[in-house]
């Protein structure tokens, strides 16, 4: 009976150990598989779920949460400070994640924050922010001049908030983000 109690406490004891190395490890290859494929961005930053990560996994096929913040990203001509996706029910290919790669193959929801910082605009567009920014469709527009939003970091018509001295747009979405989706499969 006693080996018994002591084979079970080891492999849970294995078990957590599990638990709190993945959840670093896949951060990490985030990270890596991100930022080799991603261009005009500074920084990957990436937090996959929270634990149990491998046991939801290994019952679901699911993580409960990831999110990926992209920081400095320059797309044609606006430099975004950051990019965020935040992911919910996140499906992942099992082969390729043996394969030690993080292949998204679907999400239930999401959500993508992109924030800009006024001090980055030209000034003659920085004196429109407080009274004349808008999103048409595509196209966010700042007083007179407009920039049409790159898909692949904004796939979804977003709505626009001030906050101090950042224009926040933010979308919501249902299927894996192309910057993600093209960049975390190649």
């Amino acid at each position: 009976m006693r080996i018994l109690r002591a084979l079970i406490v080891l492999l849970v004891a294995l078990w957590l150990v599990g638990e709190i190395v993945a959840i670093p490890v896949a951060d990490h290859l985030i990270e890596q598989q991100v930022s080799a494929r991603t261009n005009n961005v500074a920084a990957v930053h990436a937090k996959v779920g929270s634990f149990p990560v491998v046991a939801r996994y290994v019952v679901t096929g699911k993580v409960k949460t990831v999110s990926v913040t992209l920081d400095r990203v320059t797309r044609v001509a606006l430099t975004f400070a950051t990019i965020r996706f935040d992911l919910s029910g996140v499906s992942i290919d099992r082969s390729a994640l043996l394969k030690g790669k993080g292949r998204i193959t679907a999400i239930d929801r999401g959500t993508i924050t992109a924030t800009i910082d006024v001090g980055a605009l030209r000034a003659r567009v920085a004196r429109f922010v407080e009274s004349d920014v808008r999103v048409s469709g595509r196209t966010l527009v700042i007083g007179p001049e407009s920039f049409r939003l790159s898909s692949d970091v904004l796939p979804c018509d977003p709505s626009e908030r001030i906050q101090g001295d950042r224009i926040i747009l933010s979308c919501t979405i249902n299927e894996v983000p192309p910057a993600l989706l093209e960049e975390a499969q190649r």
